[in-house]
């Protein structure tokens, strides 16, 4: 037994220090490159909706040209592919279609509210305007109906002055004493 202890211990040794050192060797779930893809989607979608504005909306884009790409070059790479391995990359393909409509859904959501907000807004600043156009007409009007009455009130007394002159020189005419 101990014959075989030594040689056993030895070969451990070897694989611990040659054949267990690569430290940066992922997960094979995390290895996938339509992990990256998916994840800067959801993220560029994320931003998005913090924050809707054209620039978002282009990273948005951006990420979906490059999650489409990923999608095709898998697509195609399905052709070329036989047995388990066809099996395990038609379900990464059908997951990633799955992952594309619901983030396009999630995206046009956001995008439908942000366009709601600035609507509401939109509308909010023209009723003010309207509300606020209102009230000057209203005031210009009062003020033409004030000046329109002072005039006519100026008119009627100059009015008054001149019938009750006429009458007098009418008198006179008449009655000369």
């Amino acid at each position: 037994m101990k014959r075989f202890l030594l040689p056993f211990l030895g070969l451990c040794s070897i694989l611990l220090l040659f054949g267990c050192g690569n430290e940066d060797a992922k997960p094979i779930d995390e290895q996938l490159p339509e992990k990256d893809v998916t994840n800067q989607l959801q993220a560029a979608i994320t931003a998005f909706g913090d924050e809707p504005t054209k620039t978002s909306a282009a990273e948005v884009d951006r990420a979906f040209a490059e999650f489409d790409m990923e999608l095709s070059e898998l697509k195609l790479k399905r052709n070329s592919t036989e047995g388990p391995d066809l099996a395990e990359l038609e379900t990464r393909i059908k997951q990633m279609e799955a992952t594309r409509l619901s983030e396009k859904l999630r995206y046009t959501k956001l995008r439908a509210d942000a366009g709601m907000k600035a609507v509401k807004e939109e509308a909010g600043q023209t009723a003010q305007t309207v509300k606020e156009q209102a009230q000057q007409t209203g005031e210009t009007i009062k003020e033409a109906a004030n000046e329109t009455g002072n005039a006519l009130e100026q008119a009627a007394e100059t009015t008054g002055d001149q019938l009750k002159e006429a009458g007098q020189s009418i008198k006179q005419a008449v009655d000369p004493e």
